[in-house]
């Protein structure tokens, strides 16, 4: 059963066939970098399929009227910056950029390559763009924020499992969103669940596991997992992690509950990457970045992944499942 729940946003093309690009009537094809954060076409998964999809809907055709060039960093140091200023000194009509390091890589690297990024949680408050709907600059794209997101996650956490008394809330400071929103409507919605609340920051990989290892030790009810290109990267093993430590785990977006955390709520990651192309289809066909509103989500999935939940033995209540928009089984 799914139920999804619209915000307005920037309506997708509808042209099979793109018209001539710029770029196209130059005499050349148009070159699209991509600054993906993952460390391979496979890391990224259904989300690269996701993107890759939305250039085939539109028309585009790698090789005939569209090249691609691709980098992927896999977090490690220098990299982001490095293969930013490889793509940059290409000239490419559009670089697109994937996760908050990449971004910062490339917003820094040039002020003139228009950039479409995604999906970051706050454009503005990352600087990336003076507004939602007038981002002027170089820079526009897709984002995740959306109000009243982090606290709901609480709340579905408390009515799926009423017995909770207690929750964590891991978030990576590099994604400034986590820190200002985040952590703050999380302790609210805790403290009106009258929940024990406790955040933890993660900084690098290592992190993770000492983080880990802490909430198994103080036995926390449930655990909430932040928006981050981290986690995203480390997602399969920190779903390992709580399988075999038993331990509740929800995530950001329906990429970690099909990944194995036992829930997710947040928007649905593979719409806003499949959406990309048409702002990198807009912009070469002459539009300015600075033009483009900022596309908000405009789906949103509470997801219960049952097969989880019978592997660290909990009982999912009729009433949650109901209340799910996809149930992994």
């Amino acid at each position: 059963m799914r139920r999804r729940d619209f915000i307005a946003g920037l309506g997708a093309s509808t042209a099979l066939l793109p018209r001539l690009t710029q770029a196209e009537q130059a005499g050349r094809i148009p070159l699209v970098a991509i600054l993906w954060h993952a460390g391979s076409r496979e890391e990224e998964g259904a989300l690269y399929d996701a993107m890759m999809a939305g250039f085939t809907a539109l028309g585009y055709v790698a090789g005939k009227n569209v090249r691609f060039e691709e980098r992927f960093p896999g977090e490690i140091p220098g990299r982001f910056e490095q293969f930013a200023k490889e793509l940059v000194a290409l000239q490419p009509d559009v670089l697109v950029a994937v996760a908050t390091p990449s971004i910062l890589a490339a917003q820094k690297t040039t002020t003139t390559i228009p950039i479409v990024f995604l999906p970051p949680l706050d454009p503005v408050q990352l600087k990336l763009v003076k507004s939602l709907a007038r981002p002027e600059g170089n820079l526009t794209g897709l984002t995740t924020i959306a109000e009243g997101v982090p606290g709901k996650r609480a709340q579905l956490l408390k009515r799926t499992f009423p017995d909770l008394s207690s929750l964590a809330l891991m978030f990576d400071p590099v994604v400034a969103y986590n820190v200002a929103l985040e952590v703050s409507e999380t302790r609210l919605a805790a403290e009106k669940l009258g929940l024990a609340f406790d955040t933890f920051e993660t900084k690098r990989q290592e992190d993770i596991d000492e983080v880990f290892s802490t909430i198994v030790q103080r036995r926390y009810g449930a655990t909430i997992v932040t928006q981050g290109p981290m986690y995203f990267l480390h997602r399969n093993r920190m779903a390992k992690f709580a399988l075999e430590n038993k331990l509740i785990l929800m995530g950001a977006s329906d990429v970690f509950a099909d990944s194995g955390y036992l829930m997710s709520y947040g928007p649905s990651w593979p719409p806003i990457f499949h959406n990309v192309a048409t702002y990198v289809d807009k912009i070469l066909k002459g539009a300015k970045p600075g033009d483009l509103p900022v596309q908000q989500p405009t789906i949103f999935e509470f997801i219960i992944n049952l097969k989880t939940a019978k592997s660290v033995g909990l009982e999912v209540p009729p009433s949650a499942l109901l209340l799910a928009d996809r149930v992994i089984e």
